[in-house]
């Protein structure tokens, strides 16, 4: 029997419904509110020598601590939001990743929905679709269940050692 898409939409939506019901929040000061950020770049073990990786299986151990920790994460509008107005999860975390490797949707993606946690992705938007980076079908795929697609930059060039209309380009060419 086929699902159409209407059904789908409507478990879509009762999930999310579930999921939002099932956190706890607390109501504090605003200027109160601390959230932890963690940021990541890219998950492979390709390069042992290489800072900014983090290998699968710490990742995977890692989410997997924050979940059975009762941590939730949100995206940065919903810590913005919860700066402005006090209203914040008891545990609350924002994940996030710079550049959009391709290894963020085949790595940390199944680990984030395996362990019911949301991030955000700062995606350089020249590399889209180019292989070495995520696609635009791996992008959208992400969407779906919560995970935020926000501008790194055009082009990923060291904003400081450009001139002003060079570096207001490389931003607002990530934006379109």
């Amino acid at each position: 029997k086929e699902t159409t898409e209407e059904q789908k939409e409507n478990t879509k939506n009762n999930t999310e419904e579930q999921s939002q019901s099932q956190i706890d929040y607390i109501n504090i000061a605003p200027e109160e509110v601390k959230i932890p950020i963690l940021m990541y770049h890219s998950i492979s073990d390709d390069d042992p020598n290489n800072n900014l990786l983090v290998p699968p299986n710490m990742f995977e151990e890692q989410m997997a601590w924050l979940e059975a920790n009762e941590f939730t994460a949100m995206s940065l509008d919903e810590a913005l939001e919860a700066m402005e107005t006090g209203k914040v999860p008891k545990r609350p975390v924002v994940i996030t990743f710079d550049d959009g490797y391709s290894d963020n949707y085949t790595s940390a993606f199944p680990s984030l929905k395996n362990h019911g946690l949301k991030a955000t992705f700062f995606v350089i938007t020249d590399g889209v679709d180019n292989g070495y980076y995520m696609s635009s079908d791996m992008l959208k795929e992400m969407q779906a269940p919560g995970m935020s697609i926000e501008n790194h930059t055009a082009n990923h060039l060291e904003l400081d050692k450009l001139s002003r209309e060079d570096a207001y380009d490389a931003i607002k060419r990530g934006q379109d």
